[in-house]
């Protein structure tokens, strides 16, 4: 909550007070920062007093006027406030607000920036008894033309919230039009009652103000929602469908594309979510605040009228809710690419099982046909040695009886089979014992 002194009042009762909230960054064209405000503000008027508070206290017009600004982090919180010179009783109490503050108050609100993220006004009507309040509201609606949205007393004030003007579409602050009426009160108490409840209405402005700028800086993407989900939604079942297919109908290159297809889409969505889930907690963060403030009120309701508190805090809780809702969507998506990521893995797991175990049949085979071979190769081995050994008997029956040599070589072949094989198992054998290490 922006702190605030409630000490003596400024300028004691006033008539007509506006609140705004901006960004306080320098912007091309305006007057956005604390600084810029006040000096234009001296250099224009030449206040009475400054206050070392960011607060000036001058005449303008017909009234006397008591500008404060409040910065908390990036933002700025302008209260501009008027009081008429003439103190004497007028018809209504607010006739002379509409013919003289509002007119001294335009120049003012031409000092603020032009994109502003609230503008709460409060007019102050003045009554001394218990039954007339009720009735100065209803004299106001009757002459502006507005209707009541919702009325409450609080801090000994009656507090009474019109309905939101019609709006052209276009981006626009959070704005409140608030009729404020103190009763039952000594003439020097009620300046007090009406500045404390001003207070009140300054931390609330800032609240809605920056619940409005977050609101604002995600609208498109808000308003993209339902395509965006529905464009995704689509392409999650086709890839389902996809994947329904026969396990043999699914290629791997075809896998791998959904694979990097539901990455990319996961991705995106992730960071969408966190971004979202960041501004849903900042604005968490400002509502907790705003139902302390109402809860602080302890308003009173008033028969046949729904209290300022409820009606403000359901509409601070609509800027919140499209938060919540965005992120909830959106991981509910994330949770289906889950699913379609989960699918994906298993069949290129069942298509990695497939390829193994067609590389173990294929290896298998080949071992058979490198056996089979080996054992040609081992037949033809002996062969090799039998004919060596078959030509060598040849020779030497040749050399000892010519006449005889084919014969006894004819009969030398089966022994020459049987010296080959007896050679290369014992070759094996050697060849073992030499691979085996030691």
């Amino acid at each position: 909550m922006i702190p605030v002194s409630l000490g003596k009042p400024p300028i004691g009762n006033p008539s007509l007070i506006s609140i705004a909230t901006f960004q306080a960054a320098t912007k091309e064209g305006g007057l956005t920062t604390t600084p810029q405000i006040l000096e234009e503000i001296k250099r224009r008027y030449e206040p009475t007093r400054v206050e070392t508070d960011n607060a000036l206290t001058f005449m303008i017009g017909s009234s006397k006027a008591y500008v404060r600004v409040f910065q908390e982090d990036d933002f700025c919180t302008v209260l501009m406030a008027l009081s008429p010179r003439d103190k004497e009783a007028h018809p209504t109490p607010f006739a002379r607000i509409e013919a003289g503050c509002e007119a001294d108050m335009s120049p003012l609100m031409q000092l603020l920036p032009k994109d502003l993220a609230s503008l709460f006004t409060l007019r102050i009507g003045r009554t001394g008894s218990t039954d007339e309040p009720e009735s100065l509201v209803q004299g106001y609606l009757s002459e502006s033309g507005s209707f009541l949205r919702s009325m409450g007393i609080v801090r000994g004030c009656l507090v009474s919230t019109l309905e939101d003007r019609a709006s052209d579409g276009s981006p626009s602050p959070l704005r409140r039009e608030i009729i404020v009426v103190p009763f039952n009160r000594r003439r020097d108490e009620t300046p007090s009652a009406v500045w404390r409840l001003a207070y009140d209405m300054v931390s609330l402005t800032s609240y809605g103000g920056r619940l409005n700028h977050l609101r604002a800086g995600r609208e498109l993407m808000l308003e993209q929602m339902d395509a965006s989900e529905e464009s995704t939604q689509l392409r999650i079942d086709e890839i389902l469908m996809e994947l329904r297919r026969p396990t043999e109908q699914l290629k791997p290159e075809d896998l791998e594309e959904v694979l990097r297809e539901v990455t990319v889409l996961f991705s995106r969505l992730s960071v969408l979510a966190s971004s979202m889930r960041r501004d849903y907690v900042k604005a968490n963060a400002v509502l907790r605040r705003v139902r302390a403030l109402f809860k602080a009120w302890n308003e009173q309701s008033l028969e046949g009228y729904s209290t300022n508190s409820s009606i403000e805090t359901d509409a601070y809780e609509s800027l919140v809710s499209p938060f919540s809702d965005f992120v909830e969507r959106v991981e509910a998506l994330t949770a289906q690419l889950d699913t379609v990521l989960d699918a994906v893995r298993t069949y290129l797991g069942i298509q990695g099982q497939r390829l193994s175990i067609e590389e173990q049949r294929s290896s298998k085979e080949q071992l058979v046909r490198m056996v089979n071979l080996q054992e040609i190769l081992h037949k033809l081995e002996i062969l090799i040695v039998s004919f060596y050994l078959t030509e060598m008997a040849r020779l030497f029956f040749e050399a000892l009886a010519y006449e005889m040599a084919n014969l006894l070589t004819l009969a030398f072949i089966p022994a020459a089979f049987l010296i080959a094989i007896l050679v290369m198992r014992f070759l094996h054998k050697a060849r073992g014992k030499a691979a085996v290490p030691s």
